[in-house]
């Protein structure tokens, strides 16, 4: 990764930054795409993006989750359909294969994320009611599984500082809902799901209440569920899927928690760079920059 750093000159009631020539000269057609999110502003080539994949549905599946516009594929039929259970795509023939072209059905990690956590809600209100069946349970866990290569197909297209933490959010709700399914083969007590859903409930009202307080609470409760968990199982297997998915809600709290300071640092513009060494960077933005500014009105 190469990075530098650039003024923002203010020509006519517009801003502009310059883009490095090594950059520029790297790709065609010269126009980008940008995005932006608080503090943070993105700049990349705007075209589209074609992959040659295996012929086995994974292949598809991973192009889908890279970020990748189209895949083309000399894939069983089957294998194709296969992959547009998990993936949002349209398919069309081509010479030898099928061209396999991914549509993007949202645009923000974090309600993606939301929608994994009530279907996960969803899950454990049936399972404590019994009113949950496996294929239904699976059901919700392929929705899930989906919304999971969305977040990463978001983050890979257009990468931000916040992509970390909502990646490893959508993983940790992927994996909590694995092993609900799991500890439902098991027929658990009703009062362990209850245990369960309030818990997943009392996460959700802590990242609500917006105070890292509320969270750091949460997190301190985590020994006494897990102590609770004991109490409620019957064998290894249930006290083990049990567990995890505790220990997934507490890894998704600390997330939550990171985020949110990561969100209450105050950013101010760099300075104690001195004249000299600003000298230096103007003259060889001057010998490397490209005729090319990205505005931004």
């Amino acid at each position: 990764m190469n990075i530098t750093r650039r003024s923002v000159l203010r020509v006519r009631g517009s801003y502009v930054v310059y883009l490095p020539k090594r950059c520029v000269d790297s790709y065609a057609p010269r126009e980008v795409e940008m995005f932006w999110e608080d503090g943070f502003i993105g700049i990349k080539p705007s075209a589209r993006s074609i992959v040659e994949a295996g012929p086995a549905a994974v292949y598809i599946i991973s192009a889908f989750a890279a970020g990748a516009d189209e895949a083309y594929v000399k894939a069983p039929l089957e294998e194709v359909q296969k992959a547009l259970k998990v993936v949002y795509a349209e398919v069309a023939e081509a010479e030898g294969g099928y061209v396999v072209r991914f549509v993007d059905k949202y645009t923000e990690k974090e309600p993606v994320v939301e929608l994994m956590y009530h279907s996960l809600v969803y899950a454990l209100s049936l399972a404590s009611r019994g009113a949950a069946t496996i294929k239904t349970l699976q059901a919700i866990d392929d929705e899930v599984d989906r919304m999971r290569l969305v977040v990463n197909r978001l983050c890979a297209k257009y990468p931000t500082p916040t992509c970390p933490f909502y990646v490893q959010l959508a993983r940790y709700y992927e994996r909590a809902l694995d092993h609900v399914i799991e500890l439902y083969s098991e027929k658990p007590a009703p009062q362990l799901w209850r245990l369960l859903l309030n818990t997943t409930k009392e996460l959700g009202a802590a990242v609500e209440a917006g105070d890292p307080e509320a969270l750091v609470q949460f997190l301190s409760t985590a020994g006494g569920r897990r102590f609770q968990v004991t109490q409620l199982t019957k064998g290894e297997l249930q006290t083990l899927h049990a567990d995890r998915v505790i220990d997934y809600l507490a890894n998704a709290a600390e997330v939550y928690l990171d985020l949110k300071i990561y969100k209450a640092v105050k950013k101010s513009p760099s300075g104690g760079q001195d004249e000299g060494t600003r000298r230096s960077a103007r003259a060889e933005d001057s010998e490397n920059d490209a005729a090319l500014g990205a505005a931004i009105t």
